[in-house]
Parts: C-alpha cells; sequence; structure tokens
C-alpha cells in the first residue's frame, strides 16, 4: 500500500478527504440491466436498487482500503 511522506496510507487519505467517487449510473440504466435479464423493474425500484448498491460499494471501498 503507498504511503505518504508520513507513514500514513494515501487511500485513507482520498477516503477521507472525499476524492475518491463512484460512478453514478441512472435508474434507467438499471432497469435497462435488469429487462436485459429478464426482469422488470419500475423507477422507485430502480433508485432503491442503486441506493442499496452505493452503501454497498462505499462500505466494501471503507473496509477494504481502511482496515488495519
Amino acid at each position: 500500500m503507498k504511503k505518504d511522506s508520513e507513514g500514513k496510507p494515501i487511500i485513507k487519505q482520498l477516503i477521507h478527504h472525499s476524492q475518491i467517487t463512484v460512478k453514478k449510473i441512472s435508474p434507467e440504466q438499471i432497469m435497462e440491466k435488469f429487462k436485459e435479464s429478464g426482469i422488470e423493474v419500475n423507477h422507485q425500484e430502480a433508485e432503491q436498487i442503486l441506493e442499496f448498491l452505493y452503501t454497498l460499494t462505499k462500505i466494501t471501498l471503507k473496509e477494504f482500503f481502511l482496515s488495519e
């Protein structure tokens, strides 16, 4: 893991300063992806799916990069 001049992991600083962003996708894109798999979801369901996925992504990034 890369460290700064003080020996602190660089990724911790990036996450702390919100320099890591997750690419946002639209509910319409989610609806289309699900439709391609034969699953119909409405706009509200797509928004809920996205909210869950963004939360899971943030947790995963924090756990992976910030765990000691």
